[in-house]
């Protein structure tokens, strides 16, 4: 059996992919992990991104742009713009600022 899943993201973890990218954004200190509609389920961002990563088809621009916009301040994003490398990248950034945002709850 071949471990990686065929290339082509499922439209629907497409569009929560696209969402979760979007709820990072948004997300603020003393707010629970955001989540995004998966299978008409409310699923945590950074699930999203453990699905997503098991994909190692090319990003589609528009989507690559959207988490360029959105996490230009951090680090660095992946030379690769596979779902696999994106996935991971914000994965990171969200095992981050959680975190960071339990240390801050944590202080005040």
């Amino acid at each position: 059996m071949h471990a990686c899943l065929p290339s082509q993201l499922p439209k629907e973890l497409r569009d929560a992919f696209w969402g979760a990218i979007g709820a990072y954004n948004d997300w603020h200190p003393k707010q629970p992990e955001p989540e995004v509609s998966l299978h008409q389920q409310p699923t945590a961002i950074s699930s999203i991104c453990d699905s997503v990563s098991k994909h190692d088809g090319p990003m589609p621009d528009s989507l690559w742009h959207h988490l360029e916009m959105v996490t230009r301040v951090s680090e660095q994003l992946p030379e690769d713009r596979s779902y696999r490398s994106g996935a991971r990248f914000l994965g990171r950034l969200i095992k981050v600022r959680k975190d960071l945002f339990d240390r801050l709850s944590r202080v005040q």
